[in-house]
């Protein structure tokens, strides 16, 4: 299955290639961002599985109205999901998730000592919140006969990333890897 080792390089080893370039204490910082990212994804990922035979069953038909629709429908609703978590993730994240708070005279501390983390989440969001409300496109693709062509892209941007990272990560910061991850995601 080469998409499927092409998605390990690219996205499923970041946290390794963290900790190589940067320790475990970095790799620990990132794997509480990529954490927090998922609550962007989790809630989008049914929306795949439901939407990719309607979206084949319209394209076979050629209902190109109802297709738009379908696809401003589902990209709606990721957009809306998306929106809440990243205003939120901005309003209030940092706050909320990575400094001390009190309530009734009892001090709350759930990540402050991962603050470093919250720069590394934003960086992050980028990435997912744009293939989150267009996670459409590939089974689009695949609908259309164009299995290879999101493989393809993949796998140019997949290379892509992994020079970049072996030509810019020995001399930067974890945010670079950060930033990298993002770039893969929006190509």
């Amino acid at each position: 299955n080469f998409s499927g080792t092409v998605t390990m390089v690219a996205r499923d080893s970041e946290v390794p290639v963290v900790s190589f370039f940067f320790g475990p204490a970095a790799a620990g910082i990132y794997k509480i961002a990529l954490a927090l990212i998922n609550l962007i994804v989790q809630p989008v990922n049914p929306l795949i599985s439901t939407t990719f035979p309607e979206i084949t069953r319209t394209f076979a038909r050629r209902e190109w109205p109802r297709l738009r629709t379908l696809l401003q429908r589902v990209s709606l609703i990721a957009s809306g999901w998306t929106g809440l978590v990243t205003v939120g993730l901005v309003l209030v994240g940092r706050p909320l998730l990575f400094q001390p708070w009190s309530i009734a005279g009892r001090t709350i501390d759930l990540l402050s000592e991962y603050a470093p983390a919250y720069p590394l989440v934003l960086i992050l969001l980028v990435g997912y919140g744009v293939a989150n409300i267009l996670f459409w496109n590939r089974p689009l693709l695949l609908a259309q006969g164009q299995a290879g062509f999101p493989f393809r892209v993949s796998l140019v941007a997949m290379l892509v990333k992994v020079a970049l990272v072996l030509i810019l990560l020995p001399r930067a910061e974890v945010w670079v890897a950060a930033a990298l991850l993002s770039a893969y995601l929006l190509v």
